[in-house]
């Protein structure tokens, strides 16, 4: 099946740009699509803005949520928007000696008079 630029290009933005979505809708493989884009500035740019276009509903729909309360909406924007406002999680680092050819250790916090165990 001859498949054009135009469908592609439809495709695409019903799929959000999701390529693998796309070429099953117009039943062909994903190569073909990757293949088309690569020689075809209009498909790039046509993929890009599928692209954007899923991520602005993508964002409208958590704002949505946001506004009604979402608890889980709400933390997670903030730790993703708002980190310069100070919502963020951060790893604390002790500083010590810092062996970057060592294996990771899982450490059991025991209770007291017994010593710690490594794995």
């Amino acid at each position: 099946m001859k498949v054009t630029n135009e469908q592609i290009v439809k495709a695409l933005r019903n799929t959000g740009g999701v390529i693998s979505t796309a070429a099953e809708n117009l039943k062909v493989g994903r190569q073909l699509i990757y293949d088309r884009i690569k020689k075809s500035d209009n498909l790039k740019v046509a993929k890009d803005q599928a692209v954007e276009e899923g991520i602005d509903i993508a964002e409208s729909m958590l704002l949505k949520k946001i506004k009604e309360g979402d608890t889980t909406s709400i933390i997670f924007f903030l730790k993703t928007r708002g980190r310069k406002r100070g919502y963020s999680e951060k790893q604390e680092i002790e500083s010590g000696n810092l062996n970057l050819n060592s294996r990771p250790q899982i450490v059991f916090n025991e209770p007291r008079n017994v010593t710690k165990q490594t794995l």
